[in-house]
């Protein structure tokens, strides 16, 4: 006997590139499927509309590199001013909240605020590039994260509100408490696992509030 295991870890159907037919195959998909996995209770319980057989199995990863001490601080990140409020992951606004971060470098003049990773060519062009306290360090190889994390004085997930983001199990929470960094993150319904571990925001003053207090 073959089993068949549907393995969901992201919202795809509203993405342009699937949203035409994604959303019919995905649900039939579910329903043939023997066992529906997903990396969080969120996604989980999407799946459960079609198929009772859902559940959450979490997500792993390896953090040994993000544990390790004593990292060098990455050349392009040497003359950015301290503390850095720093993320690390795909820039797009289909997953960051835009006025979120402009607000952030307003209200806090004194933080540098540092995005580390592939940027959606239209992000931030509107005004959040021409910021003085807010740097585009583009694109790294995997194994270079960890450095650059190590070297945030903040971690952040600002995430914008949408279906893609509210069940997206965040694996880079994971790594930034590796790292041993505080935390503040966008509350959603994949981030309450979370909340013990990190500083949970609902609106843009939370975000303020929160790192000032750290």
């Amino acid at each position: 006997v073959r089993e068949y295991i549907f393995y969901i870890r992201d919202f795809l159907t509203v993405q342009p590139f699937f949203e035409k037919f994604g959303p019919r195959c995905e649900k039939e998909m579910i329903e043939k499927a023997d066992l529906v996995v997903a990396n969080s209770a969120y996604l989980a319980a999407y799946a459960g509309q079609w198929n009772p057989n859902s559940a959450d199995i979490g997500q792993g990863c390896n953090l040994d590199d993000f544990i390790a001490d004593g990292l060098p601080v990455p050349p392009d990140m040497k003359d950015i001013p301290r503390p850095i409020l720093g993320y690390c992951g795909a820039i797009t606004g289909m997953r960051l909240d835009e006025n979120l971060l402009v607000h952030l470098s307003d209200c806090l003049p004194e933080v540098s605020i540092v995005l580390v990773g592939p940027s959606e060519p239209g992000f931030g062009k509107s005004r959040l590039r021409r910021l003085k306290n807010v740097y585009f360090l583009g694109g790294k190889k995997p194994e270079q994260a960890p450095s650059y994390i190590q070297h945030f004085s903040i971690c952040m997930n600002p995430q914008v509100l949408n279906p893609l983001t509210l069940g997206n199990y965040p694996r880079k929470i994971d790594e930034y408490l590796a790292a041993g960094k505080p935390v503040v993150a966008t509350t959603t319904p994949a981030m309450e696992m979370f909340r013990d571990y990190t500083f949970l925001c609902e609106s843009a003053g939370d975000y303020v509030s929160n790192i000032r207090g750290i």
